[in-house]
């Protein structure tokens, strides 16, 4: 059933954390890596766990997870995030991210797990930065199914944390405009859609180490930069000047002028530093994500 299984010690005392990760996809695999990364003698017991061993849309498949792993804390990143997926297929979309976040939800009942539902700025129309305070207004598939998902979530289980992300990338998002940036020397990059993009490292690491603190009473976050939106080829062009700027040809209605503002304690890195960063990464990673 365990896909991954990662065991130290406890951190901040003498116990065990023990750490379920549900959609073990790419945030999902950078949390847990944070996690370890944060405390390299003591740290928590991460267990992520994919698709294929635990559905979230099957709730019996949920339930056995969490009775037999018995976690602290479970962190529910399991979703589809095919924009354009979700427009064809709506149904789908919503049976696992808004049925599947209620499941893993309602699997919790009775204990005393503590859980972090992973979610998007796409549940807001994306007319202007959205504060947490804001009425979602979704205006897509997926961000319909997400926003399902957030009310599941809140109803069944008060007491979750949920987080808003924006865009995220990292070399192990191949088909985001970084990566094409990258590894393209003629990448065509929307420039007439704005958001903040998101340096998955530094999200994950934020999730981490509130995770291990267990600090703070916000339950709704945004996860967030900050400053002002800006559009992926403003966001890429001084690294790499060879690309140019497209308008936008998604099948799927998308935000066009969004981005979070962060919830105090919760803003991220820059954006230039992220990008540096990100750059330096690529440069580790051989001669396959040269451009």
């Amino acid at each position: 059933m365990v896909s991954e299984r990662f065991v130290l010690e406890s951190v901040c005392r003498h116990e065990t954390l023990k750490v379920v990760i549900l959609g073990y996809g790419n945030l999902g695999v950078a949390i847990a890596r944070e996690l370890l990364d944060l405390h390299e003698v003591r740290g928590p017991t991460v267990v992520g766990i994919q698709k294929n061993a635990c559905d979230v849309t099957d709730a019996s498949q949920v339930m056995r997870v969490v009775a037999e792993l018995s976690p602290d804390v479970v962190v529910n990143c399991a979703a589809i995030t095919n924009v354009a997926w979700c427009e064809r297929f709506p149904s789908k979309a919503v049976a696992t991210n808004a049925i599947g976040a209620g499941n893993v939800a309602t699997a919790l009942l009775g204990t005393d797990v503590r859980l972090w539902h992973i979610s998007t700025d796409y549940v807001f129309k994306g007319s202007h930065e959205a504060s947490t305070s804001d009425i979602p207004y979704p205006i897509s598939a997926y961000g319909y199914s997400k926003h399902l998902g957030e009310l599941a979530v809140r109803a069944i289980r008060p007491e979750a944390r949920i987080v808003r992300l924006g865009w995220l990338y990292g070399v192990q998002y191949k088909a985001s405009a970084p990566m094409l940036a990258a590894t393209s020397r003629q990448a065509r990059i929307y420039r007439d859609i704005r958001g903040h993009p998101t340096y998955v490292r530094d999200a994950a690491r934020a999730i981490a180490e509130h995770i291990v603190l267990n600090v703070g009473e916000q339950r709704l976050i945004h996860l967030s930069p900050g400053g002002t939106p800006i559009s992926w080829f403003e966001f890429l062009v001084d690294q790499f000047p060879s690309i140019t700027g497209a308008k936008s040809e998604w099948r799927a209605t998308r935000p066009v002028n969004g981005g979070l503002v962060p919830t105090y304690g919760w803003v991220l890195p820059s954006y230039k530093d992220g990008l540096k960063r990100f750059v330096d990464e690529l440069k580790t990673q051989g001669p396959s994500h040269e451009r």
